[in-house]
């Protein structure tokens, strides 16, 4: 009896062992690419694809203000890049976690325990985040006069002690637009911690050199929290799509247009809607898809991806469904210029 006693116990400590070393990789990997900018009013307009967005990345800032401004082009004579390649390691890791462990950030009150604070998006700023994409919701069964779709601000303000150790606030900002009842998530503005530590901006203007970040930091996280406080029981597990808006992160364009040529789209430029969809198996063959790997695993798009793969619990075991890319600037990419926007279908298993 006691050797069995002992031989269950050590399973069960392996186990718990998998999860948070599953946990730390996420972190890992979605520290800071997973805090990428996304379209939000009143943000300085992009000229062009070089200069410096909000996670720390050498990629441009995002506005709503002139949608001419915020395309973008990818790089000529790409064949497998180093982007391609770390962007499929990480989409593969995903994929992996959904057979393992969830986050342990689970209760809406953790967001609080962490220094975060809730405001509300005025309806004007939920319309024009909306603005160019009301075909595209039209298109899936979702409607922007729906009295349930609104819209949230999380903003890193307060420092908070956990075990006897500070953790400043950062400035740390996410918000969300988001329709429980139309299963609809949509990332409007992220400039997470790790961005402005990395930036030295806002309260992380003088940071002190040994300070540790907040362990609830990623948009995943965030995000899920987020949703659980807006859903009732019988709602929550109804999240459908995630629709990721012009997303200029240069590593995500590269990765993208290397994806679609791989998928047999000889331009290597997203389409306009209804676009692209990458498949995780390819037709035919039935074999997996480095392409759509790849996509999962890019800035804008790994996001959603942890968002689903560590919080199957409460979300009733989802999996990952198709990507859709498409060019969201409503001009003809002809000169290979386009402004990337990227639909995550959440489907049950």
């Amino acid at each position: 009896m006691r050797r069995w006693y002992l031989g269950a116990l050590c399973a069960a400590l392996m186990v718990f062992c998998a999860c948070g070393s599953l946990f730390e990789q996420f972190a890992s990997d979605s520290e800071d690419v997973n805090e990428v900018s996304h379209v939000t009013p009143g943000l300085p307009t992009a000229l062009d694809a070089t200069s410096e967005d909000h996670t720390g990345h050498d990629d441009a800032l995002s506005s709503v203000s002139d949608l001419t401004s915020t395309t973008t082009q990818r790089k000529r004579g790409l064949r497998s890049s180093p982007d391609f390649k770390q962007a499929r390691a990480r989409g593969r890791k995903i994929l992996e976690a959904f057979d393992d462990g969830d986050s342990p950030f689970q209760r809406v009150s953790d967001l609080r325990d962490w220094g975060w604070s809730p405001t509300d998006l005025s309806q004007e700023v939920v319309r024009d985040t909306l603005g160019q994409y009301v075909g595209v919701l039209k298109a899936k069964g979702i409607s922007v006069e729906s009295p349930t779709l609104h819209g949230v601000q999380w903003t890193h303000d307060r420092e908070t002690v956990h075990d006897g150790v500070k953790h400043p606030a950062t400035g740390g900002t996410y918000a969300l637009v988001l329709d429980p009842q139309q299963g609809l998530l949509i990332p409007s503005k992220s400039y997470g911690p790790a961005w402005y530590v990395e930036n030295k901006k806002g309260p992380a203007e003088h940071w002190p050199a040994a300070a540790p970040l907040p362990k609830l930091r990623n948009w995943a996280d965030v995000a899920f929290l987020t949703w659980l406080q807006a859903t009732m029981y019988e709602h929550r597990d109804a999240l459908h799509y995630v629709l990721n808006i012009n997303a200029i992160n240069q590593a995500t364009v590269d990765v993208v247009s290397e994806a679609l040529r791989k998928d047999g789209v000889r331009s290597s430029v997203p389409p306009n809607w209804p676009g692209h969809v990458f498949t995780r198996v390819r037709p035919g063959p039935f074999t997996a898809n480095d392409a759509y790997v790849a996509v999962l695993g890019t800035p804008n798009v790994l996001g959603s991806g942890w968002l689903v793969a560590l919080h199957r619990e409460q979300l009733g075991d989802k999996r990952l469904g198709g990507i859709t890319v498409f060019d969201s600037s409503a001009l003809e990419s002809k000169d290979g210029r386009f402004q990337l926007s990227v639909l995550v279908e959440v489907t049950s298993r």
